[in-house]
């Protein structure tokens, strides 16, 4: 198996019935009435607080906890809609910290393409979700403003990748209490727990997983939904842990196993802002040169030169210069480099 390798130098809610299958999940016998179990929303039924369904609420994405549609060879197609620049700088951010300790990997498209994609969409007045592991056609990773830190993007990007709520697990009522009378009504699908066993290799009960809710979330009384049955309340996490990240591992072996890459080696300048129109070298080599299948793009801007590994280029004026370097595999983008130059005039 080859491996990669890239040496990178420079509303308000409206509550209605959504029909949910609830044969996988054990609903609470509270005694307390519930104003729904799920809202819909943009042509979606909500559950879970977060987990997009389809309209008539069947969950056809599955979760780590029963059969997950998990993305093929562990590789994630996405781009991005409505997102700022610092948007689309936290989201890689968080994006290449799952990078550098999971096998997972995410490959940035520049246009729409057909087949499995995440969108990062940026909703003014919504809310943040996603789907629960990969659709089979295109997907949305909803975010509003306050989620954009690393951590809230990590735990929608968790459930794209198959993954469902620790505090969900069939065996959560080993760790936590729950207290029903303090919860939003509405919001208490968000804390059923799962009718599957978890399978061992996926870890013991992990508090601090960035998939726990922390113990106020969606308290209607300002006290506690949970607590540890040693009475400790439960903090938000904002870094994964060691059994996020080996739940992950675990969950896509068998899919990396499968994967076919290359290997890329990207020489540049150290310094991306020039102070006069001078040429912008980059030399590219990849092991795939030559070899049945494989195929390569530079792209300046929306200028695209087809199969060639180095380029010199010159700048007709001044301002930010978007190049990157693409490999294809059989026509389907497996990886990728690119580099945002400046061009200032100080004169």
């Amino acid at each position: 198996m080859k491996t990669l390798k890239l040496i990178l130098l420079s509303l308000p809610f409206i509550f209605i019935s959504c029909t949910t299958d609830q044969s996988i999940f054990d609903i609470p016998k509270t005694g307390i009435e519930q104003e729904g179990s799920t809202y819909e929303k943009d042509g979606y039924c909500i559950y879970d607080g977060d987990i997009l369904l389809k309209k008539d609420g069947s969950r056809t994405y599955s979760n780590i906890l029963s059969n997950p549609t998990i993305w093929p060879e562990g590789i994630v197609y996405y781009n991005f809609n409505n997102c700022s620049v610092s948007h689309k700088e936290n989201i890689r951010r968080a994006l290449h910290q799952l990078m550098a300790v999971t096998s997972i990997k995410f490959v940035e498209e520049v246009d729409m393409v057909s087949g499995p994609l995440i969108t990062f969409n940026f909703i003014e007045n919504g809310d943040c979700n996603s789907h629960l592991g990969m659709h089979p056609v295109h997907q949305n990773i909803n975010l509003t403003s306050g989620c954009f830190g690393e951590d809230k993007v990590l735990h929608e990007v968790f459930h794209a990748l198959g993954v469902h709520h620790e505090h969900n697990r069939s065996d959560r009522d080993d760790y936590i209490e729950m207290f029903w009378e303090n919860i939003k009504t509405n919001y208490f699908f968000a804390f059923t727990k799962q009718n599957e066993a978890v399978d061992p290799a996926y870890g013991s009960y992990d508090y601090k997983s960035i998939m726990h809710y922390n113990s106020h979330a969606f308290t209607k009384t300002g006290n506690p939904v949970f607590k540890k049955r040693n009475g400790e309340l439960i903090s938000t996490n904002t870094q994964l842990t060691k059994s996020d990240i080996n739940g992950i591992n675990y969950l896509y072996r068998n899919e990396v196993e499968n994967r076919s890459t290359i290997t890329i080696d990207v020489e540049s300048p150290s310094e991306f802002v020039f102070v006069e129109l001078a040429p912008f070298i980059v030399n590219f080599t990849w092991g795939g040169m030559g070899t049945e299948g494989y195929t390569s793009k530079v792209i300046i801007n929306t200028t695209v030169y087809n199969n060639i590994t180095n380029f010199s280029f010159s700048p007709s004026d001044f301002g930010v210069y978007t190049i990157r370097f693409e490999v294809y595999l059989n026509g389907k983008l497996i990886s990728y480099n690119h580099r945002d130059v400046e061009y200032i005039d100080k004169s």
